[in-house]
């Protein structure tokens, strides 16, 4: 799927108006700090913790974590004016922030990390691709954060679920809206348990942060967040169905 979206100066002039460090309301369609104290209280990351975030934008969320949780953050992201901003504006996370090529995060080392976040990016990314990749860099019994896992099977009632899936098709964004049952499949395939899933009913319920804590029941709804855990590596050329891991 074509990435180039997000390398546009449209892009960026995006991330500098709706995703800001002040904004403790949603904007829009994007989650507030309320609403990101709230799931990062729930991920329960430790001070001192390390942990990359994938899809850092321009660090709203790195300073989150640094500043109110004591965690040290490594960011990446595949907008080098994003990454560009973290280092101009944020310098204490200068060292910390990398451009990524899609799917290449040859720059950081097997196991390298005890946390993962994916902040409102896991559904722009190949789930197959990224999830090796979360694999490879986690250490066992590291934890990571997906947000937001984008529903195919959306409630037939949700307007505003096709509508986004409509405009995001006409606008050439790229998504990638899962099958639960195979997706979940997939984290156990490549070694991941699940720990919670944060389910928003209706699209509209998202960035006002309405959502209940289902671990099953209802396979229809407009998207969740994950929180899951590396429970065993996944040994390379190992295939299950039509997936195949490799490093």
């Amino acid at each position: 799927m074509d990435q180039g979206y997000f390398t546009n100066d449209d892009y960026f002039k995006y991330l500098l108006e709706h995703c800001t460090d002040e904004s403790a309301a949603a904007q829009g369609r994007v989650g507030g700090r309320e609403m990101i104290l709230d799931h990062l209280n729930r991920f329960s990351v430790p001070k001192g913790a390390d942990l990359l975030e994938i899809g850092c934008g321009t660090g709203r969320v790195m300073e989150v974590l640094r500043s109110h949780y004591g965690v040290d953050v490594t960011g990446g992201d595949i907008c080098e004016k994003a990454i560009g901003y973290i280092r101009e504006q944020r310098p204490h996370f200068a060292g910390k922030a990398f451009v990524l090529p899609t799917g290449d995060w040859s720059c950081f080392a097997d196991s390298s990390f005890g946390h993962l976040l994916f902040w409102g990016s896991f559904e722009l990314l190949e789930p197959r691709t990224a999830l090796a990749e979360a694999a490879r860099v986690l250490r066992v019994g590291g934890r990571a954060m997906l947000s937001s896992v984008k529903n195919i099977a959306f409630r037939e009632d949700d307007a505003s679920a096709a509508a986004a899936a409509k405009a995001y098709r006409e606008k050439r964004i790229p998504l990638y809206m899962t099958d639960v049952a195979a997706f979940e499949a997939l984290l156990d395939f490549m070694g991941f348990v699940i720990e919670e899933r944060a389910v928003f009913q209706f699209k509209d319920d998202a960035p006002q942060n309405r959502y209940v804590i289902d671990q099953g029941g209802d396979g229809r709804f407009a998207e969740a967040i994950y929180t899951i855990r590396k429970v065993r590596d996944v040994p390379a050329g190992k295939t299950v169905g039509r997936y195949l891991y490799s490093k």
